[in-house]
C-alpha cells in the first residue's frame, strides 16, 4: 500500500500492555529517572477490505505520539508537553512477532517518564506523513487506563519485565529489561521459570514450555563455579600481598636494629684508652712519700732526697731504717706510725 491510501476509520489501535504505575521525575534529575512500568505497547491493525495483504507493515510514514491526559476528562493537562513528559514521546511502526509468534505492527514507548505527581492517563495519537502533500494526516487515537504517579517514598519499585517486552527486546527494540527482585525469589517456591534468562523470549520458543534446557543449566553452573574460583583467587592474592608487606616491615625493623648496634660498637672503639702513670708524676694536689719526707727532714734534706728512692728518703728523714714491701714503705721502728703511700696509681680522663 502506498503512502496516503490510509484514512480515518480503517486503522485501529489497541493496547497490548499499558502502564500501571510511575515514579515522578524531579526537576534536574532527568538522568536518573525511571520510565513507565510496564512500557506502553500498542498494536495497529488495518481493515482487511482496504489492505488485505497487510502492506501497512512496511509503511515508514506511520508514527504515534504520546500526550498526558487528565484522569477524569478526555483532555490534556493544563501545561505544555515539555513540562509534563520527558523521554521518547514518538514511536514509529515496528514489525515484530508477539508471544504467539504472530507477525504484527506495534508502537513501543519504552522511555517515557512523567514530571508531575497525581493520577493521569496517556493519549496516543496515530499519524501518517504524506510526502506528496508535505502534511500529516490524523488517523486514530486511544487513551490508556488511569495510573498513579507517586513520589519515591510511595513507589513500590519496578516489576519484572513482561514476556512481550522480552520478546520485542530480543528482536532489536530498545527496552530496559528487569529481572525479578531477589527478595521475591526467597518468598515463593522455586520453579523452572526462575532460570529463564531475560534475553530468551517465550514467543520464539513455543515448544519449550518456558522450561530451562539442561545445556543452559550446565552452563549456568559452570559460570557460577568460575566466579567462585575467581573470588578465591583474588582472596589468596590479597593474603599473599599482606604477608609480603609484613615481611618487608620486619626486615626494615631488623635492619634498623643492626645499624644501631653497629653504630654503638663503632662509638665505643673510638673512645680514648686509659692512661697509666707512676708516683714520679703525681696529679695536682696529691702528696707523695718523698715530698712528705722532704718536708719532715727540712730544707737540708730536700736536695739529697730528690734522686733517692722512697724507702731511702723515709729512712734519712726519720733516722730509722725503712723496709719497702709490696709497693708500700713501712718504718722498722714499731713506735713510729707511718702512713702508707701508693707507689703507682691509674686515672682516667
Amino acid at each position: 500500500m502506498a503512502a496516503g491510501q490510509l484514512y480515518p476509520g480503517v486503522c485501529h489501535l489497541s493496547f497490548r500492555q499499558q502502564p500501571a504505575q510511575a515514579l515522578v521525575t524531579l526537576p534536574g534529575k532527568e538522568k536518573v529517572r525511571k520510565p513507565l512500568d510496564p512500557p506502553p505497547i500498542l498494536e495497529l491493525t488495518v481493515n482487511t477490505r482496504v489492505d488485505g495483504q497487510r502492506q501497512f507493515l512496511q509503511n515508514p510514514f506511520l508514527f504515534t505520539c504520546a500526550t498526558l491526559y487528565k484522569s477524569d476528562k478526555d483532555e490534556p493537562v493544563q501545561m505544555s508537553t515539555e513540562k509534563a513528559l520527558v523521554g521518547t514521546l514518538v514511536s514509529s511502526l515496528h514489525r515484530l512477532k508477539d508471544v504467539s509468534n504472530k507477525d504484527g505492527g506495534f508502537f513501543v514507548f519504552g522511555d517515557v517518564s512523567i514530571k508531575v505527581q497525581g493520577r493521569f492517563r496517556l493519549c496516543f495519537t496515530l499519524y501518517e506523513f504524506q510526502p506528496a502533500y508535505r502534511e500529516v494526516q490524523h488517523l486514530n487515537s486511544i487513551i490508556s487506563d488511569v495510573f498513579d504517579v507517586v513520589p519515591a517514598k510511595d513507589f513500590k519499585g519496578l516489576e519484572e519485565s513482561t514476556y512481550l517486552s522480552r520478546a520485542f527486546s530480543d528482536q532489536g527494540v530498545r527496552l530496559r529489561l528487569r529481572k525479578e527482585p531477589r527478595s521475591n525469589l526467597h518468598k515463593r517456591p522455586w520453579s523452572n521459570a526462575d532460570s529463564i534468562p531475560a534475553s530468551n523470549a517465550p514467543a520464539l520458543l513455543p515448544n519449550v514450555g518456558h522450561q530451562e534446557l539442561p545445556q543452559h543449566q550446565h552452563q549456568h553452573q559452570h559460570q557460577q563455579q568460575q566466579q567462585q574460583q575467581q573470588l578465591q583467587l583474588e582472596h589468596q592474592q590479597q593474603q599473599q600481598l599482606q604477608q609480603q608487606q609484613q615481611q618487608q616491615l620486619q626486615h626494615q625493623h631488623q635492619h634498623q636494629h643492626q645499624h644501631q648496634h653497629q653504630h654503638q660498637q663503632h662509638h665505643q672503639e673510638q673512645r680514648p684508652a686509659k692512661r697509666t702513670r707512676t708516683a714520679a708524676y703525681p696529679m695536682p694536689g696529691e702528696v707523695t712519700a718523698s715530698s712528705y719526707a722532704s718536708s719532715m727532714a727540712g730544707p737540708q734534706m730536700a736536695g739529697s732526697m730528690a734522686g733517692s728512692s722512697i724507702a731511702g728518703s723515709i729512712a734519712g728523714a726519720s733516722g730509722h731504717p725503712a723496709a719497702y714491701s709490696g709497693g708500700v714503705a713501712q718504718p722498722v721502728d714499731p713506735n713510729m706510725a707511718w702512713a702508707t703511700w701508693p707507689t703507682n696509681f691509674q686515672y682516667q680522663q
